[in-house]
């Protein structure tokens, strides 16, 4: 499907583009609120400050993408796999991504509050400024880049921490901590 007959079918009321093949295709800037991609193929494709809020992206496959300042409030990205994602920016409270794969995903200053990370497994991932206050996280981190995060009244205890790195990270009972490649 191209990007316009996406936008065009859209625009006419259609929510539900489950299974659709949009590998390569540019959203970047469309608002696409509530709109249902579970399943759907989306490997390379731009979307950069994309509204895709409320959003179903259960099951996806994110490869080689960027969702740079992409709105992406109370999205559910369950059972997905995110690999070489650039969310630079992005807005992703209250998002679900519990049951997901992350791996080489820059959140950098990404706002992930109230966000749902549970039984969730982060390889080589860069938190760096992101602000996971609030958030619900459980699971294995590994190589995980916390610097300067929020993690404020978030819910760590499940949360296998190996080789991540914490620099002015601020805990969830707002202690900073500054522990290079610590583990708990």
């Amino acid at each position: 499907m191209t990007a316009e007959e996406l936008l065009q079918r859209y625009a006419a009321g259609e929510r539900d583009f489950s299974r659709v093949d949009l590998r390569g295709v540019d959203l970047t800037g469309a608002s696409l609120n509530g709109i249902d991609l579970r399943d759907s193929y989306l490997e390379g494709s731009g979307l950069e400050r994309t509204d895709l809020s409320k959003a179903n992206l259960e099951g996806v496959t994110l490869r080689d993408m960027t969702f740079e300042k992409a709105l992406m409030i109370q999205a559910n990205l369950s059972n997905a796999i995110l690999d070489e994602v650039n969310m630079i920016g992005a807005s992703l409270t209250y998002s679900n991504f519990s049951n997901s794969v992350i791996e080489i995903v820059r959140f950098w200053e990404a706002d992930l509050s109230g966000t749902n990370l549970q039984d969730t497994v982060l390889d080589d991932v860069q938190m760096l400024r992101a602000n996971l206050s609030s958030a619900s996280l459980s699971g294995q981190w590994d190589w995980v880049n916390l610097t300067y995060a929020n993690l404020n009244g978030a819910d760590i205890n499940q949360v296998a921490f190996k080789n991540c790195t914490f620099y002015h990270t601020t805990m969830p009972d707002g202690s900073i901590r500054d522990d290079i490649c610590g583990s708990t």
